[in-house]
């Protein structure tokens, strides 16, 4: 008679069984399975820009900017005391003057009676100086007697031709003349003249105030010329044609300045000359001021402003970008700052469309443009398109050659142009 087969035995072989099927099935499966085809990867292909080295003569141009200020200000006292009895009606903040023209007028009656006075003075002094001339006449004969005689004593001579009367009428003229120069001087401060053709900053007198000498009456400013400071870098200084400390130059022979600003949402235009420097270096931020003139910033004398609807003035306070025009380099190239790598090194593509990397003597550098003069042959074909951790040799397939000014005109639009 069999035995029956324990319940845990079959629990036991039931899943060894399923396991040794199921590894056979893998068995089978592997054993089975189709042979798998292999293929070369190719690497990723590296799409780039080019802009070929071409040397040309370039001029330099140095960034600035500054805040416009008048080349001449004064603050108009008066020399005079008095009432203010009438004023100019540009004499006003903001109104323009002309030179010579009258903008305030003190009471001038008391100075008239003065110069009246005066001139009394002066012709009683005349009358002084006849009348010791017709006396000292008189007694001239007798002293050519007391001469015969043997009589020869100076001062008896002077008293004779009455010399210290005279003497003493001359200085009394003198004197009288000089009050008169005076009053006259006095009666002329009661118009108060513009000294230049210029603008109005702030009044501070009006009709009816009465002023003593001295008493400010206005602070005013030239218009004929204004003036920018701009900070000029120690590394910018060797490419600027700088006027020699103490040396004269005509304005048209001074560099060249553009400056321009932004007003009411539109950008505005005017020309300069960097007619000097100030000759030493800011002790904090270590630059050199160099001072631009400006002709006629208001377009008062020119016909700019009636030509040009869209022309503005250069008002004083203006804040303004500045480029000047520097010393001229030969056979230099000139390329986007990016370019260059650190070490200063570019890539440029060789043939067979591999990349390969030049040591370049750069001549100068700005935010946006670098000057070359060694290290690249003219004609090759430099990498625009950053490329992160280039090795040598890595092949590349050039897209588009660009050309200097697609370049120039990208690089403008940025807010960083040549």
């Amino acid at each position: 008679m069999i035995a029956p087969v324990k319940s845990s035995t079959l629990r036991l072989v039931t899943p060894i069984a399923v396991l040794l099927v199921a590894v056979g099935v893998t068995a089978l499966l592997i054993l089975s399975r189709p042979e798998a085809k292999q293929r070369e990867v190719e690497p990723p292909v590296l799409y780039v820009q080019t802009i070929v080295a071409e040397p040309r003569t370039e001029r330099f141009r140095i960034r600035a900017q500054g805040t416009v200020g008048p080349r001449v200000e004064t603050s108009l006292v008066s020399e005079v005391a008095g009432q203010v009895v009438a004023r100019a009606p540009s004499f006003v903040a903001g109104g323009f003057f002309r030179k010579g023209q009258v903008l305030l007028e003190i009471d001038p009656r008391n100075y008239r009676a003065e110069v009246a006075r005066s001139e009394a003075m002066v012709a009683q002094a005349r009358t002084a100086i006849a009348r010791e001339l017709v006396l000292a006449g008189l007694p001239a004969d007798e002293w050519q007697r007391l001469r015969k005689l043997s009589i020869d004593d100076s001062e008896l001579e002077d008293l004779a031709l009455r010399k210290p009367g005279l003497a003493q009428a001359l200085a009394e003229l003198e004197s009288a003349s000089a009050m008169l120069e005076k009053a006259r001087g006095d009666l002329e401060r009661t118009r108060i003249r513009a000294p230049y053709d210029g603008l109005v900053r702030q009044r501070r007198a009006d009709i009816g105030q009465f002023v003593n000498a001295g008493t400010p009456l206005a602070d005013t400013f030239a218009v004929d010329r204004a003036e920018v400071r701009l900070p000029l870098k120690q590394n910018d200084l060797p490419f600027l044609e700088l006027t020699p400390a103490g040396a004269e130059v005509a304005p048209e022979d001074a560099p060249r300045v553009e400056l321009s600003a932004d007003i009411g949402g539109q950008r505005h235009d005017w020309s300069g000359r960097l007619v000097r420097t100030e000759g030493v270096f800011d002790a904090r931020s270590q630059v050199l001021y160099g001072v631009v003139e400006v002709d006629d910033p208001y377009g008062i004398d020119a016909a700019a402003s009636a030509a040009d609807a869209g022309w503005q003035p250069l008002r004083m306070g203006t804040f303004v970008s500045a480029v000047l025009e520097g010393r001229l380099a030969r056979d230099v190239i000139r390329l986007p700052r990016h370019t260059l790598r650190p070490g200063d090194r570019v890539w440029v593509v060789v043939e067979g469309e591999l990349i390969e990397p030049r040591d370049v003597h750069v001549v100068r550098r700005d935010e946006a443009w670098v000057w070359i003069d060694a290290g690249l042959e003219p004609g090759a074909r430099v990498t625009v398109t950053p490329v992160s951790n280039p090795l040598p040799g890595t092949p590349v397939r050039v897209t588009d050659d660009l050309d200097r000014e697609a370049v120039a005109q990208r690089t403008a639009a940025q807010g960083t142009g040549p």
